[in-house]
């Protein structure tokens, strides 16, 4: 089982903050042992030309001899889209990488799917693995697909950004796992963010081996997901410059995003789950 039940007792108390306005569902969607449209009685309004005269309240008219429409407050949900990365270059370094990235995306889903939102699986390179998913029930089936997502492959990031916009022209909330390398592809992600409609989310999972590598001597690296290939000798001074090159892709593609107001999350794969959570949902409250 992808998350044990002392994290899903952690999990469940976990509340939701959409910052975008969700939107207005049929009474349809979901099915509910409650009868009825799924609809709460807000207030009366006079009559308007191309209201529904099913809503006009005859009682009141008989009594004040003015034509009002009950109008009322239908139910809203949204749907959170989980684009979850596990191509090559996310896995090669650490082995263990894969299954805390995959618990990270079942965390979240556990979480949408108990707060009332519609759960879209996007696992990238794999569009015939697209799930969807409504309703706390589905909770299990979620996660048993999460875990169900291949491993290694090439992906290319700009491009499934891409289609998915085409394909859900709906403004919902898109959630992206990935490390966001788009070396060598047609535009840079932050051009992506400012054209997006969707309320957008990165979450950076990375793991010590590319933060603090320990490789030394005369090496032949190979890009993991491009199978470009480059020779070079691994010193301190040349770690150095890796990891400075390192932060200051990060940072700046932390300081677009934030721009284009998509929060950027980095997430320790090493760390514990409950503490990757805290880091996404501060004082009990998930921010999406």
């Amino acid at each position: 089982m992808l998350l044990n039940e002392d994290e899903l007792h952690a999990l469940a108390p976990l509340r939701l903050l959409p910052l975008m306005r969700p939107r207005r569902q049929s009474p349809s969607d979901y099915g509910s042992l409650d009868k009825g449209l799924g609809l709460e009685f807000a207030d009366y309004q006079l009559f308007q030309p191309g209201d529904d005269i099913r809503h006009i309240d005859w009682n009141h008219y008989h009594k004040n001899k003015h034509l009002v429409v009950r109008k009322y407050d239908q139910h809203e949900t949204i749907a959170v889209h989980l684009m979850l990365d596990l191509s090559d270059s996310m896995i090669c370094l650490d082995e263990t990488k894969a299954l805390a990235v995959k618990r990270l995306c079942g965390a979240l889903a556990f979480c949408l799917l108990h707060n009332g939102t519609k759960v879209v699986l996007h696992p990238m390179g794999h569009p015939d693995a697209v799930r969807r998913f409504s309703g706390a029930h589905q909770w299990q089936l979620c996660l048993d697909d999460i875990e169900a997502v291949p491993e290694g492959g090439q992906i290319n990031l700009s491009e499934e950004v891409r289609q998915f916009c085409y394909a859900s022209v709906r403004r919902d909330h898109l959630v992206i796992l990935s490390d966001f390398l788009v070396e060598g592809q047609d535009a840079p992600l932050h051009e992506l963010f400012a054209e997006l409609t969707h309320r957008l989310v990165l979450i950076h999972p990375t793991c010590t081996a590319e933060l603090e590598p320990t490789l030394e001597g005369g090496l032949t690296l190979v890009e993991a997901e491009s199978s470009h290939t480059a020779s070079l000798t691994i010193d301190r001074h040349t770690t150095s410059l890796y990891q400075q090159a390192y932060r200051d892709y990060y940072q700046g593609l932390k300081r677009e995003a934030e721009s284009n107001g998509c929060p950027y999350h980095q997430i320790a794969c090493a760390d514990p789950l409950n503490l990757q959570m805290e880091s996404l949902a501060p004082e009990g409250v998930l921010v999406l």
